[in-house]
């Protein structure tokens, strides 16, 4: 018996310290056209009022779920949703991703109307700065690329079907960077390719790229891709790579710190005075 009526839909969301990006991602679900679905927030101990954040939406979303994970990890925290998933299909969100109105109504229509089993839609940045619209376009175009030479790269939104996910063994929680091209690489061992959908049902987060700037970022990802392309594994961790929403906080900047940039910004004013 289906848990709710005309419904496929479970989305698992895995959280850690993600108080100020999750509420986006959760209005935009409570906005959905489509209403009926079930959204799982797997928490991983956050040390933030994440927890709390996701239970206020819990008169705002018609089936919402809480859980408190006993252990930290996103591949742990992903497979925890899945396993408490009731519906045919888990999609897996990252926190800081915010969908379309009408994401899941197309999401579930292509579903119905479709025989792939394990599929990732297109996305847009969440900024019109030309050169990070440049850096989209590129990273949709290596998606595309990776599936031409059937070395298949999934995004921030991947659905697939739950028994094929559990006959697999999920995600592999010794990784912390990865997750899903090993996902990828189980499904394509049993016969299943990863497909795209080419419609836009997304807005990613670019809040990273931000963060470490563009050279690091993209050099870090570059490692990644080159190790799919040049041995089919993605590697488990790479270096400075932290997962969760603490690393984009603005960090207070103590009195030491402080007195530093008054000093240097009144040299620099008496600079301009004499010169």
């Amino acid at each position: 018996m289906k848990f709710m009526k005309n419904a496929l839909i479970s989305i698992v969301i895995p959280t850690l310290n993600e108080e100020k990006f999750l509420p986006k991602l959760l209005q935009s679900l409570a906005e959905q056209s489509l209403k009926n679905f079930e959204v799982i927030v797997v928490d991983g101990k956050s040390q933030d009022k994440t927890v709390d954040v996701a239970r206020s939406f819990e008169g705002k979303i018609l089936h919402l779920s809480v859980i408190e994970s006993d252990r930290r990890g996103v591949s742990y925290q992903k497979n925890l949703g899945a396993q408490k998933a009731k519906e045919e299909w888990v999609v897996f969100v990252d926190a800081d991703v915010i969908l379309y109105p009408y994401a899941i109504e197309r999401l579930q229509v292509f579903l119905c109307d479709s025989k792939r089993e394990f599929i990732t839609p297109w996305f847009s940045p969440d900024t019109t700065d030309t050169a990070d619209v440049a850096v989209s376009l590129l990273g949709l175009g290596m998606f595309e690329g990776a599936l031409m030479v059937k070395k298949p790269l999934a995004a921030c939104v991947v659905a697939v079907k739950k028994e094929l996910f559990d006959h697999v063994g999920g995600f592999d929680t010794t990784r912390t960077f990865g997750e899903d091209y090993d996902l990828t690489q189980k499904l394509e061992k049993i016969g299943v390719p990863l497909y795209i959908i080419r419609e836009t049902l997304y807005i990613q987060s670019f809040r990273r790229y931000r963060a470490q700037g563009r050279m690091k970022f993209l050099q870090a990802y570059a490692k990644g891709i080159l190790s799919v392309m040049l041995t089919s594994q993605s590697p488990k961790k790479i270096d400075g790579y932290e997962l969760g929403g603490q690393i984009y906080r603005q960090k207070k900047k103590s009195p030491t710190s402080l007195l530093k940039e008054f000093q240097k910004g009144l040299k620099k004013l008496m600079r301009e005075m004499v010169g």
